[in-house]
């Protein structure tokens, strides 16, 4: 029952906060007051605080992933900047260099365990594989087995191979999307990436004003 009434109270506050920053507390008592919740200051502050921090939160998710979008079309931090101030998004230079290594590191932290999580089922598939070829005394196969397992886990000396378009004609380029796919493409890696965390990522510091 109290998480219950926790919940409510904060939706009234959240409403209130996400209609206007700067609402003032005695607004937000007497709407909290008016729905029959009993409370004291200091709880409601903590309640307009938490929900500030989830907006500012969002905000930044939102910029960063605008900052991946530009990253992706190789963009330079000026032309960043300029992009973000047509979104309605005013920045400093140094914050857009901490966007810029955020969204580096999720991408990181995202290939990183994809590459793991493929590597784990693949050496995991071959196993089997070998198990039945060992059944069957199919040593030919299990040779063939036992050299892409080596390939997979890196034992043996990959070769270098330059990817290239289906077609083998020109490099391949996997940003060569249209900014709409380039944008649902980058948010959903980075959705994967903090999911993947476990946690939503650090909290960058508040954007500073433009200094450009």
């Amino acid at each position: 029952m109290a998480e219950t009434t926790t919940e409510a109270r904060r939706q009234i506050v959240a409403g209130l906060v996400r209609q206007r920053a700067d609402v003032p507390l005695a607004a937000v008592r007497r709407a909290v007051l008016g729905a029959g919740h009993q409370v004291t200051d200091s709880t409601l502050r903590k309640d307009v605080a938490l929900v500030r921090g989830e907006i500012e939160q969002e905000q930044i998710e939102r910029r960063q992933e605008l900052v991946a979008t530009f990253m992706a079309r190789k963009l330079t931090h000026r032309e960043m900047l300029r992009g973000l101030a047509g979104a309605g998004i005013e920045i400093s230079r140094r914050t857009l260099d901490r966007d810029v290594a955020a969204v580096k590191q999720l991408r990181r932290e995202f290939l990183g365990a994809s590459v793991e999580d493929w590597t784990a089922q693949e050496v995991a598939e071959l196993e089997e594989m070998e198990r039945q070829a060992a059944q069957k005394e199919d040593n030919g196969l299990r040779l063939k087995i036992k050299a892409r397992k080596h390939a997979v886990l890196g034992i043996d000396k990959p070769a270098k191979i330059a990817p290239t378009t289906p077609d083998g004609e020109a490099p391949y380029d996997p940003f060569n999307l249209s900014d709409e796919e380039a944008a649902a493409r980058i948010a959903a890696l980075l959705d994967a990436a903090r999911t993947r965390r476990g946690k939503r990522p650090a909290r960058s510091t508040k954007p500073e004003a433009s200094d450009q």
